[in-house]
Formats: C-alpha cells, sequence, structure tokens
C-alpha cells in the first residue's frame, strides 16, 4: 500500500500565494508545482472595509429569568453601529420611543453610498435578529423598501434589503445583514480577552 508524505509551502512573495506540494510514493520522491493564484487587480483596500458592525444591549428580570427560563422578556436598551468604511459610529439610547428611535437608526443604513455593504449584528440569528428584522419589515412597508429574510434551519441567517427604486420599478441598491456570529470562531467577550491580553 502506498504512502503519502505532503507537505505545502505557502509563498506571499509578490503578492501571489504559491503553493509547492512533495509527495513521497512508496519511498520516491515527486516534487509537483500548482499554479499561484492570481490577485484580482480590481480589488482594493477599500472594499475590504465595506462593512458594518452592529450591537444591541438588552436588560432583563433576573426573576423572570428564574421563573420563565427561555419565556423571559429581553428589553433593549442601548444599540450601536461602527462603520469600518469611514470610522463613525452611531449609539442611541432606545427609551423612552422605541418605535421611533429604531426607524431612525436603521434609516442611516438606507443610502446609496453604502450600496453592497454587509452589516454584521450580533446574534441576528437568536434575539437581535428578530427585534432588527420587526422593525425592518415596517420600514419596508412605510417606504416602499424590499426586505428579504433568509432562514436555515429556523434561524435568521442574512436579511437583503433593496432600495432606491428607479422609473422602471427596479431597485438599484441594496445592504444585507449578516450574523457575526457565524463568522467568528469564538463569543465577542472572548475575542476581546485575545486581542487585549497583555500576553504575546
Amino acid at each position: 500500500m502506498a504512502k503519502f508524505d505532503k507537505i505545502y509551502l505557502i509563498d506571499t512573495l509578490n503578492n501571489q500565494i504559491l503553493l509547492i506540494k512533495y509527495t513521497k510514493v512508496n519511498g520516491v520522491s515527486i516534487k509537483s508545482f500548482f499554479q499561484p493564484l492570481k490577485l484580482d487587480n480590481k480589488l482594493k483596500l477599500e472594499h475590504l472595509t465595506k462593512f458594518i458592525t452592529i450591537d444591541i444591549e438588552a436588560s432583563i428580570n433576573m426573576e423572570e429569568v428564574i421563573e420563565m427560563k427561555n419565556s423571559a422578556i429581553f428589553q433593549p436598551i442601548l444599540i450601536a453601529a461602527y462603520n469600518f468604511f469611514n470610522n463613525k459610529n452611531i449609539c442611541l439610547n432606545l427609551s423612552p420611543n422605541i418605535e421611533k428611535l429604531m426607524e431612525q437608526f436603521l434609516l442611516n443604513f438606507f443610502d446609496r453610498s453604502l450600496h453592497k455593504f454587509v452589516i454584521y449584528a450580533h446574534n441576528l440569528s437568536s434575539f437581535d435578529g428578530v427585534f432588527i428584522l420587526k422593525y425592518l419589515l415596517k420600514i419596508g412597508e412605510k417606504y416602499d423598501y424590499l426586505i428579504e429574510p433568509v432562514f436555515r434551519d429556523r434561524k435568521l441567517i442574512t436579511i437583503k434589503c433593496r432600495f432606491g427604486k428607479d422609473k422602471t420599478g427596479r431597485y438599484r441598491y441594496y445592504i444585507e445583514f449578516h450574523d457575526s456570529l457565524l463568522i467568528l470562531n469564538s463569543s465577542l467577550e472572548k475575542l476581546g480577552e485575545i486581542f487585549l491580553s497583555e500576553n504575546p
């Protein structure tokens, strides 16, 4: 039976990735080369920063948690966003008029300058997503935007929002909400501890 030993070498010199594969078959070394991956010349640094993060802070009555467990009601108290493209942030206290303030907050993203931006919401597939979708649907109905939620295994994984109708009735722009937990290997708290740690 043949034995295979593989070594992969990644060379990032000259902005390309070169993969060299060494394979040993029955004691004989065979060297093979793969074509280097070509970079997309149209890709610019600004394309990598076209995303926004948002998070909602909520309070809860601990007595309800003990008594009702999963049926306990969370009360949103604060929502914040950070735009990595222009280094701007938005932070709103959601009291006393949560309906008006959520509309005000979310309308910030329905701007043609944010076309094709991805908005990463922490916990979109759970509480935050249900809360955000509720107000996006209201905004869609009020301003004639198209709100397209996508579910997988009964969990909300993305929301595509189309806006800016032209004369033909076609939407010219869109933004997308994604769940940041689906791209993170750990919780935000643990990631913060890693990045802020003084240990190398």
